[in-house]
């Protein structure tokens, strides 16, 4: 199975993180695998748009979600490049953010009105300077 729930010193699966979000408390802290899991879950459970990908996170501005999307008008590829570059340049740490925006913007130029998780496939522990590096290299 594939970890796409990955985050920094974690090893968890996809099982374990959706029995910590079933049984969280409110107000508890499901840990930073469980805020990944939690992105990707607002993310994708309604159509794409501004609003929604505000709803994932309240901490970022809606103006620069609108911006990072309208920016790339481009193929798909070469448009969630641009996203991922976009926000590394913004939000250097956040990679969740990034590989979800991109995936926002690649399925807005597919025409698509939900994300599908396409850029986290595969992705594995340790695999953020991978991410970072590939997409300084394919967009100039």
């Amino acid at each position: 199975m594939y970890n796409a729930f990955w985050a920094p010193g974690a090893s968890r699966r996809a099982a374990e993180l959706r029995d910590a979000i079933a049984f969280l408390q409110p107000g508890g802290s499901p840990g930073p695998a469980g805020e990944i899991y939690l992105s990707w879950w607002r993310s994708v459970e309604r159509p794409i748009s501004v609003k929604t990908l505000h709803r994932t996170w309240p901490d970022m501005d809606a103006d620069h979600i609108a911006t990072w999307l309208g920016a790339a008008q481009r193929a798909p590829v070469p448009r969630a490049v641009a996203v991922l570059r976009a926000v590394r340049e913004d939000r250097p740490r956040d990679v969740a953010a990034a590989v979800i925006l991109g995936n926002a913007a690649s399925a807005q130029a597919l025409g698509w009105t939900h994300i599908l998780p396409l850029l986290a496939l595969g992705l594995k522990r340790g695999d953020s300077a991978t991410v970072w590096s590939s997409s300084a290299r394919y967009v100039s």
